[in-house]
């Protein structure tokens, strides 16, 4: 089904321009194969045609798809998973020949419905958590008291590469985006093997006039990542565009493995849940989704029948020991009424840090187990607050020993921010004290795991989440307006704009004293680096009539 995955891989894009993507040809391939035994008339020449095969190719095609699935269980050093189970409504009975079928050809498991759909709901998700070692936790399906029947396949995948890529440690790289600009601080990792007497990690390399590609493999040799890479930055559209629904068959053969390479790539994590419907029905395949008899042979009712939905969750994980990746494909239905020869190379460099095509293969059955595309250097929502908040103290500190300014506003509304949360009135007062002296003691340190590991994970996140029940319900405090306008300034790119507006009403409100500015300011050219400064170092006022006069320098 090369052509149909190549069509929908470009209704994808069309449909949400070159973002990051991620689905699995494979778990697609086979939830219609699950389905086609319990179809009969338009709906089974629309499965027909999706697969790419004739009705007397049927008994061919899924004894070969059996046949590469059975040898999936040979793989050794990679975990390679494949479950399908069908959840009916208790009033439907799936048919016997229909559950004899896909019982002797794959893996199945049948299960009844919950009394509740919530109670479905929690059932089916258990039941893909441990189908993808929890890397996917739960499926939102969206269940209703009129779905009859849920399908489901999934994919779990997670091996290891041949020999451990390094964190690359030069320089920080950015990573090239379509529109050129470049994003900061991204993570990549590199392989590299330059002398014969090193560790070889078996890549295989492969170069046409516009692009390169590398295929990576994983330990158990039979398993490959490849990272199809435009020579130019933006070229990825223009790769694409041209590509051809049978090129990676042209092209699995003229990979050649090199024994000297340096090869940089990003990491990532991508999630995506694809809607196939529209899709399909593009590609004229509508009558999947129209009512009719034609699902007779998998719930023998004499109602009409139809499928509601056709979807995919997948998500991918790429990292310096490996790759995790998995898929579940659905279909919702309801019931009306109810290794090459080598040769020397020379070294190849192969840098991705622009935006590329990457696919998982099996290069015995030349399945594609996973294909996607990377082109946006996203950092998972979870992490986006620690990451924001690494990188603004990694440019306080390059700016700390040349621009006094910036560092004086930093500490300024730090030390501010303190002298509010020391206020008794302030509700969880130790918490927020303790979350600031995480913020000093990182400040204070050489960049290291330790903002990520235990400044930003659980201090920076509680600070920053507009959700948290400890903010003041007393509207003359502005405690929310305050906390957002001095970590504004924490994640700020520039220094020359911070407004102390509310912080002024703050104090002058709650009758504080403030620092004296210039004593404050003495203090930190005293101390080295970003060392807290304590409140019993420093000299107290009353608040300025405007603040701008002296705190916004």
């Amino acid at each position: 089904m090369q052509q149909f995955i190549h069509q929908l891989l470009q209704l994808q894009i069309a449909e949400q321009g070159h973002k990051n993507l991620i689905f699995s040809p494979l778990s697609l391939e086979l939830l219609l194969s699950l389905i086609l035994p319990g179809t009969q008339g338009k709906i089974r020449e629309a499965l027909l045609t999706a697969l790419e095969i004739s009705e007397t190719e049927v008994e061919d095609y899924l004894a070969e798809l059996q046949s590469s699935l059975e040898s999936f269980k040979t793989i050794k050093d990679t975990t390679l998973k494949l479950a399908n189970s069908l959840w009916h409504n208790s009033r439907l009975k799936v048919q016997d020949e229909y559950k004899s079928t896909i019982d002797h050809r794959f893996p199945f498991e049948l299960h009844p419905f919950k009394p509740s759909p919530e109670q479905t709901q929690q059932s089916v998700d258990d039941w893909v958590s441990k189908s993808t070692n929890g890397f996917i936790p739960s499926l939102p399906v969206g269940f209703s008291e009129n779905d009859d029947l849920l399908l489901l396949s999934a994919l779990y995948l997670k091996g290891f590469w041949q020999q451990k890529f390094s964190l690359y440690m030069g320089e920080k790289r950015p990573f090239y985006q379509l529109d050129g600009s470049a994003t900061e601080e991204v993570v990549f990792m590199l392989e590299a093997r330059n002398e014969a007497w090193m560790g070889q990690q078996q890549i295989y390399y492969f170069k046409q006039a516009h692009f390169h590609a590398v295929r990576i493999m994983l330990r158990d040799q039979r398993i490959g990542f490849e990272v199809y890479l435009p020579f130019e930055q933006e070229g990825l559209p223009q790769f694409l565009n041209e590509l051809k629904a049978d090129d990676f068959d042209q092209w699995k053969d003229e990979f050649q493995l090199i024994p000297y390479y340096y090869v940089l790539l990003p990491k990532f994590e991508i999630e995506n849940h694809l809607d196939f419907e529209k899709h399909l029905k593009s590609l004229g395949l509508q009558s999947l989704f129209e009512s009719s008899n034609d699902l007779a042979p998998m719930l023998g009712s004499k109602f009409p029948s139809q499928i509601t939905a056709l979807r995919q969750l997948a998500k991918i994980k790429v990292e310096e020991e490996g790759l995790e990746a998995a898929a579940v494909s659905y279909a919702k239905m309801n019931v009306t009424g109810t290794p090459p020869q080598t040769q020397r190379f020379p070294m190849v460099h192969f840098e991705a840090d622009h935006p590329f095509l990457y696919r998982i293969v099996d290069t015995i059955s030349n399945k594609t187990l996973f294909q996607g595309i990377f082109s946006q250097a996203a950092i998972p929502t979870r992490y986006q607050a620690a990451f924001d908040f690494k990188r603004n103290l990694d440019k306080y500190r390059t700016r700390l020993t040349q621009d006094l300014e910036a560092q004086k506003k930093v500490v300024v509304v730090l030390v501010l921010l303190e002298i509010i949360l020391e206020n008794d009135r302030i509700e969880f007062k130790a918490r927020h004290l303790k979350s600031l002296n995480k913020i000093w003691r990182a400040l204070s340190l050489p960049l290291s795991d330790y903002l990520i590991k235990r400044s930003n994970k659980k201090h920076y996140r509680r600070l920053t989440d507009p959700d948290t029940p400890w903010y003041g319900n007393d509207p003359k405090y502005h405690f929310d307006a305050l906390f957002a306008d001095i970590l504004d300034q924490l994640r700020r790119k520039s220094f020359d704009d911070l407004d102390l507006n509310n912080v002024a009403d703050f104090f002058k409100h709650s009758k504080l004293k403030v620092p004296e500015y210039d004593h404050l300011v003495a203090l930190l050219k005293n101390k080295k680096g970003y060392k807290k400064i304590s409140q019993g170092e420093l000299k107290f006022m009353q608040p300025p009539e405007s603040f701008e006069e002296r705190y916004l320098f």
